[in-house]
C-alpha cells in the first residue's frame, strides 16, 4: 500500500556506482521492514562558476575513497 502524509518510513541509502565523474545512489523504503518503494539518483561532480553553466569533473579521489565505505 502506498505511504501516508507524516507516515514514519525507513529509508536506506547506499552507493550502488561510483564513476570517475559521477556517483549512483540506491534508496530502498520500507514501513514495518517491508518495501514499500525503492529508487536511485545519479549526482554528477560539478564545478560551478557564477553566470556559466556546471562543468563535469573528476570526483576528488579523497571524496571517492570515502563514498566507497557506502558501496554495496
Amino acid at each position: 500500500s502506498p505511504a501516508h502524509c507524516e507516515e514514519i518510513l525507513d529509508i536506506t541509502v547506499a552507493v550502488a556506482r561510483i564513476g570517475s565523474k559521477s556517483v549512483t545512489y540506491e534508496f530502498r523504503f520500507t514501513r514495518a521492514g517491508v518495501e514499500i518503494a525503492t529508487g536511485s539518483m545519479t549526482s554528477v561532480c560539478c564545478t560551478v562558476a557564477a553566470g556559466k553553466p556546471p562543468v563535469s569533473r573528476p570526483i576528488p579521489p579523497e571524496i571517492a575513497e570515502k563514498l566507497r565505505t557506502y558501496a554495496t
